[in-house]
């Protein structure tokens, strides 16, 4: 049953990871190590980019070369995703929100913009509450569950009623950090369990995802060229329209900010 048990992550990178077209660097933030990516020149504003739930800094890949034009952007593996360390059971929106303070004040060293996709967009509004003043000059949040994501949202449905049942099935099957790994089961269950809009959106191919890119990039040379297989990976692309804002967008801080060596947040 548990075939693919443990079998991904930093443990197994073989397994799991696959050649990309931009050099990936790690950033030692105390409890984690960041995964990142960096394309521009640090005379471009700097403009931080987040992944929603599942996915990783991949997802931005083919937008790079083109966001690099306007920005020096940095891409990261949030806790938990692509490179970056797992920390199973502290997946909370204040550590992984407070990761990136850190990672704004030691890594970029100034001001920020930050792009955030679906849960990264909720890190997004996180930081424009949350992070230290003047940290972040601008937000931007793309497809952001802000109510979705709740269990009894004031208005509109909760997650039960919209991904809850995915991340019900990748529970009961695959486990945190691939501690069942029971992909027959989950793709064998997933029509009994999701609601057939859901498992349009979350397909379960025949094998894990991973083994899907390693075929590719054996094929077909290194992902950065090519769509990713995703039905989820439609969004990314769309970061391209994004230019330098004249002045903040949604978020302003009269205070102004200077890295420092001490990098605890002051927020929770």
């Amino acid at each position: 049953m548990a075939e693919y048990r443990n079998r991904f992550g930093p443990h197994y990178p073989d397994e799991t990871y696959v050649a990309h077209g931009f050099p990936e660097q790690l950033a030692d933030l105390g409890e984690v190590q960041m995964n990142y990516v960096v394309v521009g020149p640090a005379t471009k504003p700097a403009l931080l980019l987040v992944p929603g739930q599942t996915e990783s800094w991949w997802g931005y890949e083919k937008a790079l070369p083109l966001l690099a034009e306007h920005f020096q952007a940095y891409a990261v593996d949030l806790r938990g995703q692509g490179r970056s360390t797992r920390t199973p059971n502290r997946y909370t929106l204040d550590n992984i929100g407070n990761d990136l303070v850190r990672f704004i004040d030691t890594v970029i060293g100034r001001p920020t913009i930050v792009s955030g996709l679906s849960s990264g967009g909720v890190l997004a509004a996180w930081l424009s509450a949350y992070a230290k003043p003047g940290q972040v000059v601008a937000t931007h949040y793309e497809d952001p569950p802000l109510y979705a994501s709740q269990v009894e949202p004031a208005i509109g449905p909760g997650i039960r009623q919209v991904i809850g049942a995915v991340f019900r099935l990748w529970s009961t099957y695959l486990g945190d950090q691939w501690i069942i790994g029971d992909w027959d089961g989950a793709v064998a269950a997933a029509p009994k369990v999701l609601p057939p809009w859901l498992a349009g959106v979350f397909p379960m191919p025949a094998e894990p995802p991973q083994h899907r890119r390693r075929a590719l990039v054996r094929e077909d040379g290194p992902l950065h060229a090519r769509p990713r297989p995703s039905a989820l990976r439609r969004h990314p692309p769309r970061l391209d329209r994004i230019a330098a804002p004249p002045g903040p967008v949604l978020t302003r801080s009269a205070t102004p900010w200077r890295p420092s060596s001490t990098t605890l947040a002051s927020n929770v």
